[in-house]
């Protein structure tokens, strides 16, 4: 989608049309919004003594793809971690089983991660490298340890020969040079899981100037947690009662807002503004109620403010 950007221009994405097929005005630039929908995973947080686990209702996640698709976000995304059956785990993973399945849904991406192997991605392309009526990525995660290997080179040279996209998640603080000349080579996006914006914006320079050099336009996103309600001191109190159901702390490590659609609104055009990223990944505390405060609050906020239509972009 377009936001307005009350910035210098040095944060701006220069050449937006390739992604919008239309030029934007001064201090607007294309931005990438996505939603990570693992939560409607089936669910083991805190079970008692002969608890049953929660089950996953695929409905619910039928729902709430058509809700982003309409709302204008322009993916959705499934973890590595993300459980449709406890009992019968998908071979190639049940983000991959999933996932397919929701790419009948036109109008929005479907990103699913996969363990960073060559086997699990080889397996994860053979069930998505189809014809559908949206766009698939698939997704691996890396640190400043992983090693790409010549295997896993070669199978990711396949993704992008099947006509799927990658993209590369990072939890890194920092990258060393040949790692970060090999994401700028095979990543069509990389997603940090960075909470300094300081620390992203020296990320994403390092990456795209990278993918720059060998004639490439990566996007860099980031992950944004969210917490909305109709005012803060609500958004604060459902945090609390979030946190006590999971029993853990809340978008630990990554960059979270808790507050109203305007707060969200805000954080999303300070880190793109910043540099720090060309768009965020939102991580809802709850669904559908997060999901449906993004695409009817802070959609139409963002939009509002660049005076554009909502348009989603496709990877591939």
């Amino acid at each position: 989608m377009t936001i307005d950007l009350n910035v210098s221009r040095d944060a701006v994405v220069q050449d937006v049309s390739k992604t919008t097929g239309v030029g934007q005005r001064e201090h607007t630039t294309a931005a990438w919004v996505g939603i990570d929908l693992s939560l409607l995973g089936v669910q083991t947080y805190r079970l008692l003594p002969g608890e049953e686990v929660e089950p996953f209702h695929y409905g619910k996640m039928i729902a709430a793809t058509r809700a982003a698709s309409a709302g204008g976000l322009d993916f959705v995304a499934l973890s590595s971690e993300f459980l449709a059956d406890t009992a019968h785990a998908h071979p190639c993973g049940d983000a991959v089983a999933v996932g397919a399945q929701l790419r009948s849904i036109p109008g929005v991406g479907v990103v699913m991660e996969v363990a960073a192997n060559p086997q699990a991605v080889a397996d994860a392309l053979n069930a998505v490298a189809v014809d559908a009526s949206s766009w698939a990525s698939l997704a691996i995660h890396i640190t400043d340890q992983t090693e790409f290997t010549s295997e896993l080179c070669d199978v990711l040279c396949a993704v992008h020969r099947a006509g799927v996209g990658l993209i590369i998640n990072l939890s890194a603080q920092s990258l060393t040079g040949e790692l970060t000349s090999l994401v700028a080579r095979y990543a069509d996006m990389v997603r940090m899981r960075v909470q300094d914006p300081h620390v992203a914006r020296g990320l994403r320079y390092g990456i795209r100037a990278a993918a720059h050099e060998a004639g490439r336009d990566l996007p860099v996103v980031a992950d944004l947690g969210v917490i909305i309600s109709a005012n803060s001191q609500a958004a604060h109190e459902r945090a609390l009662l979030v946190e006590a159901i999971y029993g853990t702390e809340l978008f630990a490590g990554i960059p979270k807002v808790v507050g109203t659609v305007y707060d969200v609104a805000d954080a999303i055009e300070r880190w793109v503004g910043l540099g720090a990223a060309d768009g965020v990944v939102v991580l809802p505390a709850s669904l559908p109620t997060d999901l449906g405060s993004l695409i009817r609050g802070v959609l139409p906020l963002l939009s509002g403010r660049a005076g554009v239509e909502v348009k989603p972009q496709s990877l591939i």
